[in-house]
């Protein structure tokens, strides 16, 4: 949410996948953030809609420290971005 108010973007949506697709539009398409951040994300956002509605969903250890380790690379681009 920071990350869109700090640019001046206007979020239009209250959806996670609206906010990630304004991600990728405003963010990733004008190369402000690089495509493997996008991929996070929609990677990140599949396995917890998995885990949440798949009724015998097996998410392990690892798939959750990959996810942790996602989002501290991602504030640290949006840190470094000045964003």
């Amino acid at each position: 949410m920071v990350l869109f108010i700090k640019a001046g973007v206007r979020l239009t949506t209250c959806k996670h996948q609206g906010v990630i697709s304004l991600f990728d539009r405003e963010f990733v398409k004008t190369e402000l953030f690089d495509k493997k951040y996008s991929a996070m994300l929609h990677g990140t956002f599949d396995e917890r809609l998995e885990g949440d509605y798949k009724e015998f969903a097996e998410l392990s250890r690892d798939d959750a420290q990959r996810a942790i380790g996602h989002a501290k690379e991602f504030l640290v681009a949006v840190n470094e971005k000045g964003v």
